[in-house]
């Protein structure tokens, strides 16, 4: 039997956190760096390396209605008590995230533990279906004041 994949949304500032009830079928974490190229006369096309692109991932799946077996496992984290939220208060959490450009901890049970902001959260609504459909987006988030600096003198 394998063991289950988590993964967790969480918002440091507000001590707002979601653990995803139904996980994505697949999730593509990509490690890139961009490459230039350029053609030499009398010689061809040479690349050059690039720095590395920030990670851009995508999770989609259906957010369930909080009367059936599979409810949300929402929890949020203070003094280690967990609460479940209903589908309504999970929605307008991460529509608030996204309007208030919070950075987002994600959390891939031993795959991905890094820092995320929401580019895009899309909610699918069907008739007669209570669950609703979701797709976030998210690009990773790198604070370039946290960043060392080099300090190169130059030589005497």
């Amino acid at each position: 039997m394998s063991k289950r994949l988590y993964i967790q949304l969480y918002c440091a500032r507000t001590g707002e956190s979601i653990t995803l009830p139904l996980n994505p079928e697949e999730t593509e974490i990509p490690n890139q760096k961009t490459t230039n190229t350029y053609n030499i006369l009398d010689y061809g096309e040479v690349g050059v390396r690039g720095n590395k692109t920030l990670k851009r991932i995508n999770l989609a799946n259906v957010f369930p209605n909080n009367d059936t077996y599979f409810s949300l496992l929402a929890s949020l984290i203070k003094q280690l008590e967990y609460k479940p939220y209903t589908l309504d208060e999970t929605i307008d959490m991460v529509n608030r995230w996204v309007e208030n450009d919070e950075i987002i901890r994600v959390i891939i049970s031993g795959r991905l533990n890094a820092e995320f902001q929401i580019e895009n959260f899309t909610q699918g609504i069907r008739e007669s279906i209570e669950a609703v459909n979701y797709s976030i987006d998210l690009i990773e988030y790198k604070n370039p004041e946290a960043t060392e600096t080099l300090n190169i003198e130059p030589e005497s």
